[in-house]
């Protein structure tokens, strides 16, 4: 019987030190994240007069099959259905794609303010990363994705991001448009807010 109880006692002491030791390691990986929240924050808020100027705003407008800024020009395709953007687009796909415009800003705070002008249906807005998959259940959370589903024609909409260095696309999938190209680069959009 002493036997079982010391070896019993070595088993408990055993998983004792093993569960200190996982515990001693999470302190210090939390203190590490913790560490780098504070030096993160730290570096987000040294420039405190761009701080103060408020987001740069880009301006976005849809209308049939198309948001009008990347392609550079309003297209006047006629539709109403989404089944008709989406027959246009197989048809005038790669001409467009090939023409479309590239954005690319800065790091920072940004304000989209996009408007339905023409779409005769709600129409909405979606960006995410590049490499963003709606089908992986964990880019739902680990990476950069915001959809509006839909607002009607004349309405305006505003979303405010703080953009990371990385390649992003944004659409309007209610209104099938194509997939254009966000770029946000440490020198991108220097001059301006916006640089096409």
């Amino acid at each position: 019987m002493v036997e079982d109880r010391t070896a019993s006692d070595v088993g408990r002491l055993t998983e004792a030190m093993a569960l200190t030791k996982v515990w001693s390691i999470l302190k210090r990986g939390i203190l590490a994240v913790a560490c780098v929240g504070v030096f993160a924050v730290g570096q987000v808020g040294t420039n405190r007069a761009e701080d103060n100027a408020g987001p740069k705003v880009v301006e976005l407008t849809l209308v049939p099959c198309q948001i009008v800024e990347p392609e550079k020009v309003d297209h006047g395709y006629t539709v109403e259905s989404r089944a008709d953007c989406e027959a246009i687009n197989e048809q005038t796909w790669p001409h467009r794609s090939k023409a479309s415009r590239l954005l690319t800003l800065a790091p920072g705070k940004y304000l989209f303010r996009v408007t339905n002008k023409k779409v005769p249906y709600p129409a909405g807005f979606w960006i995410r990363q590049a490499d963003f998959d709606w089908r992986y259940f964990l880019d739902r959370f680990l990476k950069f994705n915001m959809l509006d589903e839909g607002f009607p024609m004349g309405e305006t909409r505003e979303y405010e991001f703080d953009l990371k260095i990385g390649k992003y696309l944004y659409s309007s999938p209610q209104n099938p448009t194509l997939d254009y190209h966000l770029e946000v680069t440490e020198h991108g959009g220097r001059d301006s807010a916006v640089t096409w």
